[in-house]
């Protein structure tokens, strides 16, 4: 009655499955305590390959070196296969993809540190996957020549392909140089987004529903500049059902303006996926009344993911198309430099990202409204302009799982003190930037798993939370840290760090059970502070230390006592490189002292102690 079996062993010889059951389930990561002095081909290993054979009939898994020999059971009942690989041997795959004719799924998985091995793969031309249809490469691609091999075989390979799920790792976003793409695995190139995206494209066998997937990630200056190199795509990227577009790429501001309309008038009685414009509204007549129409449209096209972005600083326009509250299909929203009003009607069904950027209101409830009209809102971000018209903010949503605060520093911010309510129990990660709000009220403690807290809750050196009158700060404080107290990873800056210690001074801080990752950032040289903190941490497993390059002295005084054993630290990383000044040593010195299970400290040197050279600031 067997159903799922999962194996991980590489020690054990053999296993042996009688009364073949019908597995629904398996995971198997075994090599039979098998070496590379110890391959099946050798005569004495017949054994082991009729174990291997026994083995595969029965479960759905396969062994490519098994397979070199003796011919592989077919599974015809398989739909989803999920490969894990832990080396650059992907070339293993298509001999078991090719014993699964009905596969409908595929995802493929990768070590983050893959190794080479010395097994030798025969090269030979594949047979097509006719029943594949979805394919999900999870692990962030850099364009290397193996990886971009793999997703060119499944493009290859699978004529009914209906999706290719895909992402590029986050070195590739940054605008770096085009480079031309190469097929060499040592000194390969750095790509840009694009560049990946277009080597998909040239694919020959690539089918015509799968490049639009492909194109939908592409600015559309790109994908109109990738379908000038082919005949094949020349009108292709007019059925793209997504815009991205900045009207800084254009000359002349009538032309951006005329491709906008031309594209929602091309999908007129259709859907659109995504609906992207930048602009400055500096150079155009009434911009307001020219982006409300066109978001108005794009939202009764049944647009999925909106982004409008104005990068124009000195006045906000109002964005208050008729039907862009009410859009049904839209799950993604994003909004730069523009003033929101406090509509009368707002229904968001589907919204589950809200990104806010230096947006201002008319209305102080405004905000509130439009979140209490998300039902499945899951992420927040919130990046305030100082005057945007919210002194108090609050945030109640039994959806949200991500909520971004970002307030950034302003030294001429003479406003009143700002107060920030979160009533999310299902929040899991919170962040906080901010140096001006008064007071973050955390109501229904939700179980955050991830924090990064960076805020003095409006204090100053002149506003400490000894004086009387900060009782209610304290007060304050301390709900707020009970409310963060189930968190398991954080990381905190040494301003929010020294007003937990001020707060220290009067209360007892409450104990942080379930954190095992802690990060902090100084900015000073108040290291002395983290031990306060960490004898709140019981489980503490890892801890990560970063400075400034330019840290400053402040006017706390640290109290001078003996520090408790750290009994479960285990791993600490100094990041930033030492010059072993005294106050860096002391700090290293006070891990080691008091750390008895530590197994590893990761330290760097400053170049200059490296080469022998003076030390500079």
């Amino acid at each position: 009655m067997l159903k799922c079996l999962r194996i991980s062993d590489g020690g054990t010889a053999s296993f042996i499955i009688k009364n073949q059951p019908s597995l629904v389930e398996a995971d198997i990561d075994t090599v039979f305590s098998l070496t590379t002095e110890r391959l099946l081909q050798v005569a004495n290993e017949i054994q082991k390959r009729d174990m291997v054979r026994d083995f595969l009939v029965g479960i759905s898994k396969v062994i490519y070196d098994y397979a070199r020999y003796v011919q592989l059971p077919v599974f015809r009942n398989l739909y989803t296969l999920c490969v894990r690989f832990n080396s650059y041997m992907w070339e293993m795959l298509p001999d078991f993809l090719e014993l699964c004719p009905n596969l409908k799924t595929l995802v493929v998985g990768t070590s983050e540190n893959p190794k080479m091995v010395d097994l030798t793969v025969i090269a030979r031309p594949w047979n097509l996957l006719s029943s594949l249809e979805h394919v999900d490469i999870e692990r962030p691609l850099k364009g290397e020549a193996l990886r971009m091999a793999l997703v060119g075989y499944l493009l290859e390979n699978s004529p009914n392909l209906k999706k290719l799920s895909l992402s590029l790792h986050d070195s590739l976003k940054k605008g770096k140089s085009v480079h031309k793409l190469t097929l060499s695995l040592d000194n390969a190139p750095k790509k840009k987004e694009s560049d990946i995206f277009i080597e998909l494209l040239n694919f020959p066998r690539l089918s015509s529903s799968c490049q639009i997937i492909i194109f939908l990630n592409l600015p559309t200056k790109d994908v109109v500049q990738t379908s000038a190199l082919s005949t094949r795509w020349t009108t292709l990227w007019k059925d793209v059902s997504g815009l991205d577009l900045d009207a800084e790429d254009f000359y002349i501001r009538e032309t951006f303006v005329s491709f906008v309309d031309n594209f929602l008038e091309r999908n007129h009685g259709l859907s659109i996926h995504r609906f992207k414009l930048k602009y400055d509204s500096f150079y155009f007549e009434e911009p307001a009344g020219l982006i409300n129409g066109w978001v108005d449209t794009a939202a009764r096209l049944k647009v999925e993911h909106l982004d409008v972005s104005d990068s124009f600083s000195e006045w906000d326009p109002m964005m208050n198309p008729t039907v862009l509250y009410t859009c049904s299909n839209l799950v993604s929203l994003r909004l730069v430099g523009m003033g929101l009003p406090n509509p009368e009607c707002v229904s968001l069904p589907s919204l589950k990202t809200l990104v806010l950027i230096l947006v201002e209101f008319t209305n102080k409830w405004a905000l509130e409204n439009f979140i209490s009209k998300c039902p499945v809102l899951e992420n927040f971000c919130f990046e305030r302009s100082y005057d945007d018209g919210i002194p108090i903010l609050r945030v109640h949503s039994k959806s949200l799982l991500t909520f971004m605060h970002d307030a950034g520093y302003h030294e001429d911010y003479e406003e009143e003190d700002r107060f920030v309510e979160i009533d999310a129990p299902m929040l899991k990660c919170l962040k906080i930037s901010d140096d001006r709000t008064s007071s973050f009220i955390i109501k229904s403690p939700p179980s955050v798993v991830e924090a990064d807290i960076d805020t003095v809750f409006n204090l100053t050196s002149e506003r400490s939370l000894g004086i009387a009158n900060e009782v209610q700060k304290r007060e304050m404080v301390r709900d707020f840290l009970v409310g963060i107290s189930k968190v398991k990873d954080m990381s905190i800056s040494s301003s929010a760090l020294e007003v937990i210690y001020d707060y220290s001074r009067y209360v007892q801080l409450p104990v942080f059970r379930n954190l095992y990752t802690l990060r902090v950032r100084f900015d000073s040289y108040m290291w002395e502070m983290l031990p306060v903190f960490l004898e709140v941490c019981p489980n503490l497993k890892t801890l990560v230390v970063g400075t400034s390059e330019n840290p400053k002295m402040v006017d706390l005084t640290v109290i001078t006592r003996p520090w408790n054993m750290l009994s479960s630290l285990e791993y600490v990383d100094i990041e930033r490189p030492l010059k072993g000044e005294a106050l860096e040593m002391t700090l290293v010195g006070y891990l080691l002292e008091n750390s008895p299970n530590l197994k590893k400290l990761s330290l760097s040197l400053h170049d200059s102690l490296k080469k022998g050279e003076s030390v500079h600031s």
